[in-house]
């Protein structure tokens, strides 16, 4: 069944816990978009928009959603970050040999044109100032 004939289906509400069940079945709003040809964010706008009915309505149903939202949270503060790719630690590596040339205090400004000169490739701003710390490099105002 696709999202256009449930749409037609069921209410609202009824949607809203359709997918969610779903969600809770699959655990990711995108793999239920892609099974029911419909963006992820809709889904989400229709089980945030209902949650009030489902909360009145379906207690286990939403105790069982939060305790997801929770669990996904806590499991996002465990992800490496992307600095953490092996193709940026071979990045790091390789800018650390190369901030040895620069002097101990450097201004902001020098630093971003120094930054701009070497292949920083995809690091932001901070890591690259962390990383001038890291090798004895103050970047001062």
């Amino acid at each position: 069944m696709s999202y256009k004939e449930l749409k037609k289906a069921y209410s609202k509400e009824q949607l809203a816990v359709f997918f969610l069940k779903e969600y809770l079945k699959y655990g990711t709003l995108v793999k239920i978009g892609n099974k029911y040809n419909v963006s992820h964010m809709t889904l989400y706008k229709i089980i945030n928009d209902n949650l009030e009915y489902i909360e009145k309505n379906h207690i286990n149903l939403h105790k069982k959603y939060i305790s997801k939202i929770e669990k996904n949270k806590r499991i996002g503060k465990g992800r490496k970050s992307y600095s953490s790719s092996s193709s940026n630690k071979r990045l790091f590596k390789l800018l650390s040999k190369e901030m040895e040339t620069l002097p101990k205090e450097i201004r902001y400004k020098d630093f971003l044109e120094w930054c701009i000169n070497h292949s920083t490739e995809n690091l932001t701003g901070i890591q690259l100032i962390e990383l001038a710390k890291i090798n004895g490099v103050k970047v001062v105002g």
